[in-house]
C-alpha cells in the first residue's frame, strides 16, 4: 500500500513539475517570461512545495516515526494548496488567465485534490498544539503578503488584483489579507484536526 502512495505521490509530483516547465516554456516562446513575477505568484510556490514533499515522502516515511518538521511541513504545504484551490475557484477563476488550460487545471485544481487527499488518507503524525502548528504554517502566508506588497510598491506589479492598493487602497488589501489569514487558520485546524484523530484512533 505505501509503494503505492508513493508511486502516485511521484506521478502527481511530476505532473506538478511538468505543467509548470510547459507554461515556462510557452512564455520565453512568447518572449515573456518574466522569472521573477513567474515564481512570484503562490500558485507556483505552494504547487512547487507540493511536488517536493511528495517526492521525499517515500524516504521521511519509511520508518516508524517521521521527523516532526517533515510533518509541520507536509501540514503547511497542505494548507497552502488547499487556500490555493479554494481562493481560485471562488475569486480567480472568472478573470483572466495567465496559465495554459490544462496547465491551470494540474496547478489550481488536479494538484490540491490531490494534496488534500493524500493528507487525508495517510496524514503525518503532530505531536504539536494546533497553536504551535498554527505559529508555523502561518508565517509563510504572512511573510508572502508582506513580500507582494513591498515588491509590489517597488515594481508596481502585484501577483493578485486583490492584493493591488491601486485598485483598492491599503486598508482594502490589508483587510484582504487579514480575512485570507483567517481562512488559512480555519483550513490549518482542520489539517491538524484529521492528523490527530488518526494517530488518537491507531494509539487508543
Amino acid at each position: 500500500m505505501r509503494t503505492l502512495l508513493n508511486a502516485l505521490r511521484a506521478l502527481a509530483a511530476l505532473a506538478v513539475a511538468a505543467a509548470i516547465f510547459v507554461q515556462i516554456d510557452a512564455e520565453i516562446v512568447k518572449r515573456a517570461f518574466q522569472p521573477w513575477h513567474f515564481f512570484s505568484f503562490f500558485t507556483i510556490e505552494s504547487n512547487l512545495f507540493g511536488a517536493a514533499i511528495l517526492l521525499v515522502a517515500w524516504r521521511f516515511e519509511r520508518r516508524s516515526e517521521t521527523p516532526p518538521w517533515y510533518a509541520l511541513a507536509r501540514g503547511a504545504i497542505t494548507s497552502f494548496l488547499t487556500v490555493t484551490g479554494v481562493i481560485y475557484w471562488t475569486i480567480l477563476a472568472n478573470g483572466p488567465q495567465i496559465l495554459i488550460p490544462w496547465v491551470n487545471i494540474v496547478l489550481h485544481a488536479i494538484f490540491p485534490i490531490v494534496v488534500v487527499v493524500d493528507w487525508i488518507v495517510a496524514p503525518s503524525p503532530l505531536d504539536t498544539s494546533l497553536w504551535k502548528s498554527l505559529r508555523w504554517w502561518l508565517a509563510f502566508p504572512l511573510l508572502y503578503c508582506a513580500y507582494s506588497l513591498i515588491r509590489g510598491s517597488l515594481v508596481a506589479w502585484y501577483p493578485y488584483g486583490f492584493l493591488d492598493p491601486r485598485i483598492f487602497g491599503y486598508p482594502t488589501v490589508l483587510f484582504f489579507c487579514v480575512a485570507i489569514a483567517l481562512g488559512f487558520a480555519a483550513i490549518d485546524a482542520g489539517i491538524h484536526a484529521i492528523a490527530r484523530r488518526r494517530y488518537a484512533d491507531i494509539t487508543s
